[in-house]
């Protein structure tokens, strides 16, 4: 009897999570922002006890509590039934963000962004090397409130960034608005082809 309301407590709520369509994209561990800074002082204060406390206990539980926050995973969830979007920080099973009205949004942009540092050698101090590391990024826009504008998902390349595009205008039933291709035209139109 026991194992019959076992089994019915757990069958029942994943054939409901089977039936609702939300899809997570994830943008993996944020290492930046409130959240991440918290954790990455728990992490500071872990280690600095751990040389200097007389408990072992205490450095390893702090280590373990602020490890989960700087590891938080940003993302975006999309309830297709509902038509409903939320981007959340996602700290190991707890999910922290507001859905929001899929018809709220009107607009997916595609843009492309340029990070650069310099890499110094460890072994070799004087050798530099600048990296440029170029993403592909998809935001979803609120013309009404551009406050809620959020980024959407990040590619490696064009290709993929503008197949995906394409693929998530149609799902969400948004136009899409690709800066790159537009830019790559005004080009050719102005030097004449």
């Amino acid at each position: 009897m026991l194992a019959v309301v076992f089994l019915s407590l757990i069958w029942i709520p994943n054939t409901l999570k089977m039936t609702q369509q939300i899809e997570k994209i994830s943008h993996g561990a944020l290492f930046r922002g409130t959240i991440s800074n918290i954790g990455a002082a728990l992490l500071v204060g872990a280690i600095l006890l751990f040389f200097t406390s007389v408990h072992v206990i205490i450095p390893f539980v702090l280590f373990a509590i602020g490890l989960i926050p700087f590891m938080s995973i940003e993302a975006v969830e999309i309830d297709y039934d509902q038509r409903k979007i939320r981007k959340i920080v996602n700290l190991i099973v707890y999910k922290h963000g507001e859905w929001m009205p899929l018809d709220d949004f009107d607009k997916l942009v595609l843009g492309a962004t340029r990070e650069s540092f310099k890499m110094i050698m460890p072994a070799h101090p004087l050798f530099q090397r600048d990296i440029n590391i170029r993403a592909y990024d998809i935001y979803i826009i609120n013309s009404i409130n551009p406050a809620k504008t959020f980024l959407f998902l990040s590619c490696n390349n064009i290709p993929e960034a503008q197949r995906k595009l394409e693929e998530y205008s149609i799902k969400l039933d948004i136009e899409m608005i690709d800066t790159i291709r537009q830019g790559w035209e005004n080009i050719r139109e102005r030097m004449g082809g």
